[in-house]
């Protein structure tokens, strides 16, 4: 029974996978942006006082002179001072204050 199990887990991981690359090359062939794959996120700075990440985000640590995110494919690190969140969506964050440093981190 488990082994059954197991192979239809398989074949649902596959066919996902399937869907996504599909997806993306359906994408990449009208030459439109790949953040409407669903597996990219895009990240706007203003200055250094603004910073969009459009996409799916969680806040991972939010302090004020830190802020983790995670994206789909990374973590974003952002370092500062006065650092507030601005706006929270299912699909855009936005973050405010005096931006020192960005880092990225795959997941």
């Amino acid at each position: 029974m488990d082994k059954k199990r197991n192979k239809n887990i398989f074949k649902k991981i596959n066919f996902k996978k399937s869907i996504n690359l599909a997806k993306e090359n359906f994408i990449d062939i009208l030459n439109l942006p790949k953040e409407l794959s669903g597996n990219y996120s895009k990240i706007t700075m203003i200055e250094n006082n603004e910073l969009l990440i459009e996409g799916e985000t969680n806040v991972v640590d939010y302090y004020d002179n830190y802020i983790k995110i995670k994206c789909s494919n990374i973590f974003v690190q952002i370092d500062g001072y006065k650092l507030k969140i601005e706006e929270l969506s299912n699909i855009e964050l936005l973050v405010s204050g005096n931006i020192v440093n960005i880092s990225f981190q795959n997941r």
